[in-house]
């Protein structure tokens, strides 16, 4: 089990127009087959949060960092509160396990989406008392994150990045042809006016990490090297 990731669910006979209008990517592409990945943004565009979503029955879910959860529940449920939508933290329910190549072999059931690059697969449920066979060690996993330039949005890098230097537009989580979103205007604007100078760039390093490479955003260390995220 990942404990690194949290999941919130949103419920009720809005929720998908509710997260329509908040989320940058396009919930009508979201079904019970077919997950995705998809971000919240500030007014001036910068990602809030960045999470897979996934469908189950008629509610949604989203699976991040645990630690920015609450910001995000805090930020979202001032708008829910005109709509007949529910957001709740239940990371206590629903369990989060990552695979690179190999999927559970389990005899529970799952619920999972692809990951938008690689073979990574994010599994929840509500049964942790099995053993998850093949699951990722959370290293692992966020070296095959890495690798992929697939970014982690945690608090520490919350309202520090625009979409497109993270690899957002690539990843596919940010759509342009839903309509209105928070941030919109401004990702739009760059997006088709803008001219992108730096861009995201995977790095494994022998030794320290060096001054030069960029805006770091995401690293982890094993025993012999560093991988990094950084925009260049």
């Amino acid at each position: 089990m990942n404990k690194f990731y949290g999941v919130i669910k949103c419920s009720g006979p809005d929720a998908k127009t509710f997260l329509q209008g908040q989320f940058s990517c396009d919930m009508e592409k979201i079904s019970p087959e077919h997950g995705g990945m998809g971000a919240y943004c500030n007014l001036k565009g910068r990602v809030i949060a960045l999470f897979n979503i996934m469908q189950v029955d008629h509610d949604y879910y989203l699976i991040m960092p645990k630690d920015i959860i609450p910001t995000l529940l805090e930020k979202l449920q001032k708008f829910a509160a005109f709509s007949k939508a529910e957001l709740v933290d239940v990371s206590d329910e629903w369990f989060v396990y990552c695979y690179i190549d190999s999927p559970p072999v389990v005899g529970v059931a799952l619920h999972a989406t692809r990951m938008p690059i690689g073979h990574g697969l994010i599994v929840i449920s509500t049964d942790q008392s099995q053993e998850f066979q093949n699951e990722a060690t959370l290293l692992d996993w966020q070296k095959y994150l890495i690798a992929n330039k697939i970014p982690t949005i945690a608090l520490e890098q919350s309202e520090k990045f625009l979409p497109h230097y993270i690899n957002l537009i690539d990843l596919k989580a940010v759509s342009f042809d839903k309509g209105c979103f928070v941030g919109q205007e401004v990702i739009a604007r760059m997006h088709y006016r803008g001219k992108l100078k730096k861009q995201l760039e995977s790095h494994v390093i022998e030794g320290e990490i060096p001054n030069d490479i960029g805006e770091v955003v995401n690293h982890v260390r094993d025993a012999e090297k560093a991988y990094v995220l950084s925009i260049i």
